[in-house]
Parts: structure tokens; C-alpha cells; sequence
């Protein structure tokens, strides 16, 4: 090592540079002004900044963050871009509450004092009920009906005084985050120059495929130790700088809509109640028996309870649980790719290229059952018995595709069903290739460990149906779904439309800009610039367009190519899946296999890329081939993290969101006792809930995730509860209002997106019949209506008796031989 030691300091001193002429060149935070707000509030909500550059106050002029309603002082920034500000309008609540600021001053970002502001020149202006001075602290309380209130901030009272806040050492630690990433790629070119240039008797030394008879060197602990360490940094720092990790709430999710609400339900359950299969606290008045619907994915969940010891919300469990995954994706498609023949080096590029493929970043959490650790090892083992099970380690390859197999049974059954389909093909090929019985004894071997792991996977969900009976609209999948979700040779090929190289933006805005048919799910589907050259190189290569140098190469690429043939034709558009779907129609979605071909694509290309520079008559030839290939996963890299943007470009809005709905939520529980029941309207559909009118898919989960004392009405999942439910269908008013309060339910939460006059009507005829607007005018979007009156009301009509003779009648009287126990 101490022979290299300049080439390293080289290295490091490269990368030292070129993160100081970034640092002075990209960052905009140089420039500009923040104004600290040191602060605490009794409500969760956002505060806001309003600044006047001469063409008066506007949202496009304005900065905001989310405030904590934990009484604690904390200090809050916002970023004020340069120019001449005419006025500032501070608004510090959206809703009912108080806050106390201690402290506002006017900062560079580098953290340098501009100017404080005196708190005695702060002037109420909307919706402010008071607004005092008292040791040194501005006390502002709101209107109890406060939606808008305001606050001017008098912009010449600002005045010199020497403070120092943290700014600088965040500021180092997003610096530090870069270097390591231009460090690490460095080094990689380093450690790829090492290996061109290592002795010519180590070459020939080196096992080039699985036909090599040579022997196998013991694995270097040190060396695995180092590459794995070395990948994870490169991961972490990619994902801190694509999803700007530093600037976000963990407690929300990446994705805060659509299917994401659901996958988070049963972590929120196992945070609360141990575990996902019941949840007590959703389909009221009665509970969740969430193992009903067949989505296990228990190893999963078993990682994300380690999480949940150090991470005490679903947000944040969900959140660290998928960049972990993708962690752990890159080790296992390394891992995979060595063993498939690959070098180190080159392997750990390919790795990473493989985590961050479009299909991570476009599922995120959305699908989180979908992570795909495990698939590289799976892969591995096709292949491993496509070649008859010849391998210098054959028993490193049994143990982890093996171990790999075990590990997906009790994962998401998806990938365990494909699994099952290749490793079969993949023993049929094996033996018509050496007429050996070997590779299909170990296809069976691995098919019976999925098998078997999946059974027990699933068996909570046989034993709540054969308990309680199975729940309705379970039957929404159809065999024709497999040509709606199936994959797209011309999705999977196609680069991202906000590419800077201009072929490939104009390639990918025009496929965009086609309206084809069945675009759906499928769209994630994507592969990147090198998984796609990889899967038309494999195609070419299938077809006899690809020239082999040696018979030992063709043999080394022939079973990659046939396994991935093999995976194209089964899983696009009109492919085998299609004939399959028509007797097991709960596997439609076909595209989510692409995973499986993304690796023998990127496989497949880089074994056919280490034999070129193997082969290359020349030196410079193999150094250009390396950098080469260098720059190429770099490109490739550079356009799958391009759909990360859809992420970033929601977040705020996510936020913003998360923030108004834990409020109105805390504020709910706030005035209602613990355990109390909320029916929540409009009805909709599950598990397919297609949405309603402005609702989106499982809008009605949002509430749950913020509430930790409160019942909801939401899933209709359950035989009992759709029974149930069936008798209030069609009720408004007073026949509502009186069936809700003999179910036991003391609230009513109205979406107002799901109506077409936004509930006006529903609300109405609820609150003529005495249901109170709990919290008037603190949301635009939602309405809490109390039923205490109507209780009290139906109490003294009926007397307790025949009170709780109609609320037996209504929750009770249900077919037994449907139900069972509850």
C-alpha cells in the first residue's frame, strides 16, 4: 500500500479541489439572506414569510416551514432571495393557538449577521387576537376562528449585534457529503488502473468464467470488508444528495399519497399494537383484521421492527426501511455480479447502477413491497443452474441463491412466483445443456424453499379466512389485466425526458408526448441507458448478431441470454404471462418483473465488456475501454436518478399537507376523550379504491397516520363491517346521525373532495339534525361534526334500555356462520 500512497493522495487531493470549485460556483445559499426565527407554538402548523420587492405581497414571494406544537423553542429559517425588500409580513399560524418568539434575525447563509429585528416594531394586521412584550419575548396569540392571521414586520428596525448560529457546520457536513462522492469515484478509477496494470502471471491466473478449472483463491475478508464499506458511502451519498435528505420531515413519507397511505397503515399498527395483522384502531365499530388481505411481506416488516426501536413514527420507519433496501440491493447485485464472473471494481459500479434503477426510485415507497434485495441472488442462481451447475464456487452460489430463495418466500409474493418460473427454466436448461439431472435436482430444491416459505408467509391470511371468512372484492384482478400491466419493450428502452444530452431528451419527450395506450404502472418499467444497451446487446445477441471471440465466451453469455429471453417473452405485452394470467389471474402486473431482466441485461453487457478489455491487443485500448465504461455507468447513474425530481417536486406540497392534517388531528383529539369513534364520509371503495371525485386512492388513511387515541371508520374491508355498512347506505340526516350514535360513534370526519358541491349538502343535513362543527374554519378541505347532541338527544327519546336494545339489533344481529369471532 505504501507504494500507491501518492497515487491516493492524488485522489484525495483531486477531490478536495473539485469540491471547492463547486462549492464556489453551484451554491446559491452563498448569496442569499435567511431570516431565524427563534420560536415555540402550541399547534402544529406552518409559519410563513412574505417579502416585498416593490410589486407587492404574492405566494411566488414567500418562504415557509413547518412549526412544532411541542411548547419548545426552536429556531426556524427562511430563505430570502436577494433584492431590495420593501415590506415582510411574518404570518406564525394558519390556525387557533399561540406562539412566543424569542428571537428574528437576518443572516447570509454562510451563517453571518446581517441584522436583528426589534420584537417591539412587530405590528398585528389580520386575525391577531393579542400581541404583547414581556421579557424580551413577543407573545402573539391568534383568533379562536383564525385562518389567515398576520403580522408585519417593521424592516428598518433591523440593527447590528454579533451572534453566530450553525449554519457554517451544515454547510461543512453537505460539502463533506460531495467529496466523498468525487473521492469514491476516483478511487475507483484508481483501483481500475490497478488492475490493468497487475503482474501478467496474476492474469492468467484469474478465472474468467464459470468453465474455468483453475483454482479458486479464498475470499479476502479485508478486500469484501472494504468494497461493501466503500459502497455504502457511495450509496448514502447519492441518496443524501438526490433526495436532499437534509432539508426534509422523515416523519413523512417519501411519497405522501396514493397507495403509500396504505403501506403504511400496518406499520403504523405494528409501531402501536406489536404487529400488522389486526388493527384495532381502523374499521370501526369494529377492527381491521388486515391479515385478510394476502400482502405479506413478514421479512420485510421484521426489518422495519428493528427500525421502528430507534425511529418512533411510520413515517420515519418507512422512509430509513427504502433507503436501506437499497442498500442492501446494491451489496447483493455485487455480490451477484462477482459471482457471475465479474471483477470486483467493476461490480461494485454495476451494483450501484442496479439500486438506483428507475424502477426503485419510481415505486419508492409507494410499492414498498416491491424492494428487490433479494432478486440479484435469485438471478444469480438461474443462472447458475442454467450452466449445469458449473461454478468455481458452487458451494458460495448454493448458499446465497439458497439463503436468497428462503429469504423471498417470506417477502412479497411477486417475486416468489417469477422466481418459481425461472428457476424451472433455468433447471430445463441446464439439463438439455449437459444432460445432467444436477441442475434440475437444484431448481426442485429451490422451488420447494419458496414454496414452502411462502406457505407459511401467507398462512396468516388463509387462517383469517378460514376464521372469519373472506373478505369482499377480493375478485378485482381479471386475466386480462396481464395485457394492461404487462411490460413495454419501448418503455424499458426509453431514457428520461429531462436528459442534457440532447438525443436522448428529445427520444424521451417524444415518447412521452405519445399518447399510447395502457400507460400505467408499466412506465416504471424503465431500465436506464445501461441495463437498456445490456437488454439489446442480450437480444442481438439471441438472434446471432454479436460475433464471439472464443467458444469459452459463448459459453460464459449463452445462459444470461436465454434466461433473459426467456423473462422478456414471459412478461411483456401479449408474452406467455398473458396465457398464465388466464388461470392464476392475481399476477397481472408483469412489468414488475423487469428487475429480473435488468440484471442479466447489465450482466450480460458487462461480461461481454470485461472480455473486451481482457482481449485488447493493447494497453491504451484497455485503459480507453475502462474509462469508458467508467463514464458510462456514470451516465447511466446520472439519468435513473433523474426520476428522483418527481419526489423532490412534491415534497413540499407532502409536507404542507402532513403538517394541516396532524394538526386538525391533535386538535380533534384534544377535545374528545381517548378510544372515541369517527365516521368518516364519503364512503369508499376497498381494497381497489379507485378514488372519488377530487380524493385520491386511500385518502381516508391520511387521518389515522397522525392520530394515536382515536377509532375510524375507514376500511369497509371486513364482512361484519360491509354488512354493517350496507344499512346505513343511502341515509342522510337524522336517520345517519342516530344510526352513527347507536354504533357508538361520537364524530363525523367529511372529506369535502369527495363531493361534487364539495359536501354542502351532507353537512347541512347533518347539522340540522344538531351536529356541531367542532373546528370551524381551521380547514379548507375537511369537516369534523360532534354528535354529542344527537347522543343526548336519542338517550332521553329512547331511554337506556331500548338505547341499547337498538344498538344490539344494529352491531350484533349478524349472521353468525358468515362472521365468527370478532
Amino acid at each position: 500500500m505504501r507504494k500507491h500512497s501518492k497515487t491516493l493522495f492524488v485522489c484525495l487531493l483531486i477531490g478536495i479541489v473539485i469540491t471547492i470549485l463547486r462549492m464556489a460556483f453551484t451554491y446559491p445559499e452563498w448569496n442569499s439572506s435567511y431570516l431565524h426565527v427563534v420560536m415555540k407554538s402550541s399547534a402544529d402548523d406552518i409559519a410563513k414569510v412574505y417579502y416585498d420587492f416593490g410589486q407587492g405581497l404574492s405566494e411566488k414571494d414567500s418562504s415557509w416551514v413547518k412549526v412544532f406544537g411541542d411548547q419548545k423553542f426552536h429556531e426556524y429559517k427562511f430563505k430570502i432571495p436577494d433584492g431590495v425588500i420593501r415590506a415582510l409580513r411574518f404570518d406564525p399560524l394558519a390556525v387557533p393557538g399561540q406562539v412566543i418568539i424569542r428571537k428574528m434575525e437576518l443572516t447570509t447563509g454562510f451563517g453571518k449577521l446581517l441584522g436583528s429585528v426589534d420584537l417591539r416594531q412587530l405590528k398585528p394586521a389580520n386575525q391577531i387576537k393579542r400581541l404583547e412584550i414581556r421579557n424580551h419575548e413577543a407573545i402573539i396569540t391568534t383568533q379562536e376562528i383564525a385562518n389567515d392571521p398576520q403580522i408585519f414586520v417593521e424592516w428598518k428596525s433591523l440593527s447590528s449585534s454579533g451572534y453566530i448560529n450553525w449554519a457554517f457546520f451544515f454547510f461543512a457536513v453537505r460539502l463533506l457529503v460531495e467529496f466523498l462522492v468525487i473521492t469514491c469515484f476516483g478511487l475507483g478509477l484508481y483501483y481500475a488502473w490497478l488492475w490493468l496494470h497487475r503482474p501478467q502471471e496474476k492474469q492468467r491466473a484469474e478465472v474468467t468464467g464459470f468453465n474455468s478449472g483453475e483454482v479458486v483463491a479464498k475470499w479476502d475478508i479485508k478486500k469484501i470488508a472494504g468494497i461493501a464499506l466503500l459502497e455504502l458511502s457511495l450509496v448514502l451519498s447519492i441518496e443524501i444528495v438526490a433526495l436532499r435528505l437534509w432539508k426534509i420531515d422523515f416523519s413523512v413519507p417519501f411519497n405522501y399519497w396514493g397507495d403509500t397511505l396504505w403501506v403504511v397503515v400496518p406499520i403504523k399498527s405494528m409501531i402501536e399494537n406489536g404487529w400488522t395483522y389486526v388493527i384495532p384502531q381502523l374499521s370501526a365499530p369494529f377492527i381491521l383484521r388486515a391479515a385478510a388481505f394476502p400482502s405479506m411481506t413478514n421479512l420485510d416488516w421484521s426489518i422495519m421492527k428493528i427500525i421502528s426501536l430507534v425511529a418512533s413514527d411510520a413515517g420515519s420507519v418507512i422512509n430509513i426501511f427504502w433507503l436501506f433496501s437499497i442498500v442492501l440491493t446494491a451489496w447483493s447485485a455485487t455480490l451477484a455480479f462477482h459471482l457471475v464472473g465479474i471483477k470486483s471494481w467493476l461490480s461494485l459500479g454495476m451494483g450501484v447502477v442496479y439500486a438506483f434503477l428507475p424502477f426503485a426510485l419510481l415505486r419508492n415507497v409507494a410499492h414498498i413491497s416491491l424492494v428487490y434485495y433479494c432478486v440479484p441472488l435469485l438471478s444469480l442462481l438461474a443462472i447458475y443452474f442454467a450452466r449445469s451447475c458449473e461454478h468455481p464456487r458452487s458451494a458460495t452460489v448454493r448458499l446465497v441463491g439458497y439463503s436468497a430463495a428462503l429469504a423471498q418466500g417470506f417477502d412479497y409474493i411477486y417475486f416468489s412466483f417469477f422466481s418459481v418460473l425461472l428457476f424451472a427454466f433455468a433447471g430445463w436448461l441446464g439439463f438439455i445443456q449437459k444432460r445432467s439431472w444436477k441442475p434440475v435436482k437444484g431448481a426442485a430444491i429451490a422451488v420447494g424453499i419458496i414454496i414452502v416459505a411462502a406457505s407459511l408467509n401467507l398462512m396468516p391470511s388463509f387462517h383469517s379466512w378460514y376464521t372469519h371468512g373472506k373478505p369482499s372484492d377480493m375478485s378485482y384482478k381479471s386475466p386480462q389485466q396481464a395485457e394492461i400491466y404487462g411490460l413495454k419493450l419501448r418503455k424499458m428502452l426509453a431514457p428520461h425526458e429531462a436528459n442534457s444530452v440532447p438525443i436522448f431528451s428529445q427520444w424521451g419527450k417524444l415518447d412521452k408526448s405519445i399518447r399510447f395506450p395502457n400507460e400505467n404502472e408499466n412506465v416504471t418499467a424503465r431500465l436506464g441507458p445501461m441495463a437498456a444497451a445490456g437488454l439489446l446487446f442480450l437480444l442481438m445477441a439471441s438472434i446471432g448478431l454479436v460475433r464471439h471471440q472464443h467458444e469459452h465466451e459463448l459459453d460464459v453469455m449463452r445462459p444470461v441470454v436465454f434466461l433473459s429471453l426467456f423473462s422478456l417473452l414471459f412478461t411483456t405485452v401479449g408474452g406467455f404471462g398473458a396465457i398464465v394470467n388466464q388461470i392464476l389471474p392475481d399476477f397481472r402486473a408483469y412489468n414488475r418483473f423487469s428487475v429480473f431482466i435488468a440484471f442479466f441485461a447489465l450482466a450480460g453487457i458487462g461480461l461481454w465488456w470485461q472480455m473486451r478489455v481482457r482481449t485488447a491487443v493493447t494497453r491504451r485500448i484497455q485503459i480507453f475501454l475502462v474509462g469508458a465504461f467508467i463514464v458510462f455507468i456514470a451516465f447511466s447513474l446520472y439519468d435513473q436518478l433523474l426520476d428522483v425530481g418527481h419526489l423532490n417536486n412534491r415534497r413540499a406540497a407532502d409536507e404542507m399537507m402532513a403538517i394541516h392534517e396532524r394538526a386538525v388531528v391533535k386538535q380533534i383529539e384534544a377535545k374528545v376523550p381517548p378510544g372515541a369513534l369517527i365516521y368518516q364520509l364519503p364512503i369508499t371503495g376497498f381494497p381497489p379504491d379507485p378514488g372519488k371525485e377530487r380524493m385520491l386512492p386511500y385518502d381516508h388513511a391520511r387521518p389515522y397516520l397522525w392520530s394515536s387515541r382515536l377509532h375510524w371508520s375507514w376500511p369497509s374491508f371486513s364482512r361484519q363491517h360491509r354488512f354493517w355498512l350496507d344499512q346505513l347506505a343511502g341515509m342522510e340526516g337524522a336517520g345517519l346521525a342516530e344510526a352513527l350514535v347507536l354504533s357508538k360513534f361520537r364524530l363525523i370526519w367529511v372529506d369535502r373532495f369527495g363531493y361534487p358541491d364539495k359536501g354542502a349538502r351532507m353537512i347541512s343535513s347533518l347539522i340540522n339534525v344538531g351536529a356541531k362543527d367542532m373546528l370551524p374554519g381551521m380547514s379548507p378541505r375537511y369537516v369534523i361534526l360532534d354528535l354529542a347532541e344527537v347522543v343526548e338527544r336519542l338517550e332521553r327519546q329512547l331511554g337506556a334500555e331500548q338505547f341499547a336494545l337498538r344498538q344490539t339489533a344494529l352491531l350484533e344481529a349478524l349472521p353468525s356462520s358468515t362472521w365468527g369471532h370478532r
